[in-house]
Formats: C-alpha cells, sequence, structure tokens
C-alpha cells in the first residue's frame, strides 16, 4: 500500500504516483495534507485512514496491509493514533526530502531521503523492461470494504445533518473548486466525506490549530487563482475569529462562497469533553441562534443566506456562486445543523467510534 501525504500534492508527484500505482496495482491512500494526490473516484483509491478524518473502510485496508510506502508523509497524531495499532506488523518505508522526519515519530524499516517527484521517476525508471503485471486482488478487496463499511450521507433530517451537507458539495462544485477548511468538527467531517481530485485545490492547515483561517485562505486562493471558484468550509466560531478580514476581501473586491456549519457550538471542544462529563462555556448559542451571521456579512457590505432544510441547500450554493461573480464580494451560505452532533473518532484505527447509523 502506498501513503501519499502533502510531499506528493507539493512535489507535483500526482501522474508518476498513478503512473506507479497502475503499473504495479497497488492501492493508495492519501493524508489529509495529501488531499487531491491521487484520484478519488480511481480504482486504487483506498481512501484515507486516521483516527478523525478517515474513512471506515480505509481504515480497514490500512490494517490489512503488511506494507506501506509512506511519500511525504509526517505521520501525524490525528492520523496515526496508537503507535502500536499502527505499526502492528507492518513493515514502513518513508520518503521525505526533509531528513529530520525520517524516524521523527517511529524508526521506518528503510527511510530514504528524497523528494517524492524524483523518487517516482526512479521507480518507474526500474520498472521499466520489468514484468508488473498487475494483481487485481486489491481493487477487488477496496470495492469489498467501501460497500461492507461506509458511512451515510443522505440523511434528510431536519435540523440538517453534516453528512448531508457534503453530499451536496461533492455533488455540486466541479473538480477544479478550490476549498479551504481549517480545524473543528466541520473540518473533521470534510476530511471524512468531502471529496478532492486535483492537488493544491484543497487547503487545509493541517494538525495546526488557526481558528480563522478561512476567510483570510480564500481570500489568498482567489488572488492567486482570479479565474477559479474558491469556497470555504467554516464553523460558526472560526467565522467570527478573523471575521473582519472580511473587509480587507470586500475592499479589495475578492469574491468567494463561504459555507457555514453552524451548530452554535465550540463542537470539538464539547465532543472533546464529553469523557469528563463536561458542557462547560462552549455553547455560543442564545436568543434564536446566537449571532446573526448574515447581518454581520451585510455590515461589511457581503451578501448571505441562511438554510434550515436540507432540501435547500443546493438552491443556495447556486446563488451564492453567482452573487459571488456578480458583487466580487464574499458571500455566505449558513447552514445550521444539529447541535450537539458528533464526528467519528477513537484513540487507534480499529476503535474509531461512530455515531450514526452507518447504513
Amino acid at each position: 500500500m502506498r501513503g501519499a501525504g502533502g510531499g506528493v500534492a507539493r512535489g507535483g508527484g500526482r501522474d508518476r504516483l498513478l503512473a506507479v500505482a497502475e503499473r504495479l496495482g497497488v492501492p493508495v491512500q492519501v493524508t489529509l495534507m495529501g488531499k487531491g494526490s491521487f484520484p478519488e473516484d480511481h480504482e486504487l483509491f483506498a481512501g484515507m485512514a486516521g483516527i478523525q478524518t478517515s474513512q471506515r473502510w480505509a481504515n480497514a485496508a490500512f490494517l490489512e496491509a503488511d506494507l506501506v510506502l509512506a511519500l511525504g508523509a509526517r505521520f501525524g497524531d490525528r492520523h496515526t493514533g496508537n503507535l502500536d495499532v499502527y505499526r502492528g506488523e507492518r513493515k514502513f518505508i518513508h520518503v521525505d526530502i526533509e531528513p529530520t522526519q525520517l524516524g521523527k515519530v517511529f524508526g521506518p524499516d528503510l527511510g530514504v531521503v528524497s523528494d517524492t517527484g524524483m523518487f517516482l521517476d526512479a521507480l518507474l525508471t526500474t520498472m521499466d523492461g520489468q514484468d508488473t503485471a498487475r494483481d487485481r486482488g486489491w481493487v477487488k478487496r477496496i470495492g469489498e470494504l467501501k460497500t461492507a463499511l461506509p458511512r451515510r450521507e443522505d440523511f434528510d433530517d431536519r435540523p440538517i445533518k453534516a453528512p448531508r451537507v457534503f453530499k451536496e458539495i461533492n455533488e455540486f462544485y466541479g473538480e477544479d473548486t478550490y476549498f479551504v477548511t481549517a480545524i473543528g468538527l466541520y473540518q473533521i467531517w470534510s476530511g471524512q466525506f468531502q471529496r478532492a481530485h486535483k492537488p493544491r485545490h484543497y487547503q487545509v492547515c493541517g494538525q495546526a490549530g488557526p481558528l480563522g483561517w478561512e476567510i483570510p485562505a480564500a481570500i489568498g486562493v482567489k488572488k492567486a487563482r482570479p479565474e477559479a471558484q474558491v469556497v470555504g468550509v467554516v464553523g460558526d466560531y472560526s467565522f467570527q475569529f478573523l471575521v473582519e478580514e472580511l473587509a480587507v476581501a470586500a475592499q479589495y473586491d475578492v469574491g468567494f462562497v463561504l459555507i457555514m456549519l453552524n451548530n452554535e457550538y465550540l463542537g470539538l471542544i464539547r465532543q472533546a469533553s464529553r469523557g469528563y462529563d463536561m458542557n462547560y462555556q462552549v455553547d455560543i448559542h442564545y436568543d434564536t441562534n446566537g449571532s446573526d451571521n448574515v447581518k454581520i456579512m451585510e455590515a461589511y457590505g457581503c451578501s448571505g443566506t441562511r438554510v434550515h432544510e436540507p432540501g435547500e441547500i443546493r438552491e443556495a450554493l447556486a446563488w451564492a456562486g453567482k452573487e459571488a461573480e456578480r458583487t466580487s464580494r464574499p458571500v455566505l451560505v449558513e447552514i445550521m445543523i444539529e447541535r450537539e452532533a458528533n464526528a467519528a473518532m477513537g484513540a487507534a484505527l480499529d476503535s474509531v467510534v461512530e455515531f450514526e447509523a452507518t447504513a
């Protein structure tokens, strides 16, 4: 099994990674920072393993692997979880351009200091003239795991369930859309459910915790790619953390869409406190809906709309894209989700807790 980290996306190794995977018939997983470095609709895509941003079937696939080739990955603890479970009896080959990353978390069986693109080029050259006929066993197995271990997205509940938001995002936006997201339950759900098909089209801050990152990050992406559609996936508190940056976008005519999952909570802190029977000073609900984020947008000369019904999400996304193009300013789609929903997570790859019905 191959694991593609952020180093593959930054190193321009996507095409070479795809070529190697297809030559050998081996499955490829991505880390959160590597989303988009391998096409998610490919038969060899084995998802994302991890204790938070992961898929059930991806964790199962990883645990069945006996060899992991990690390309430009850093083995962050939100990916590995319990190292005894993560390592198991598997062998690890770790390739990274930065020597200090090799063995930083655990000693690989083989460490290679190299640019990932150059490493993949060398691997392809080595395979030239050799019999690398594909074994279809892994392709079949990945299909079986996807079927057996899904997570639901098609909820029609009101208040809206978070997975339904990402179902709508996946179906509405094309593969050329650029997304940014930061830290919180909404970002964990994004990592679990949101699809990315091209390198660097899913911009995320990794394990850093910079609340408020989405608005300035969206400004940066839009200025770098003025012709692109840019979408920020944001939580209600992260939105407020650097909300003053809306003035920068409005002043300089930087138009993009913000999709807010509003549970009127500091949701990740609330969920992390469950084991201590605590729910203290993380509820930001008051009056009817807490802060009126649509009015906040309007106060900065921008636009927004609030959505309560799952069937209204698609229409709101379509309106927001047109409005951002018309005004050249940020536009908010505020989606009111259930207040105390929990994202699937756990301490180890084999013990992730699911809070929603999976079928």
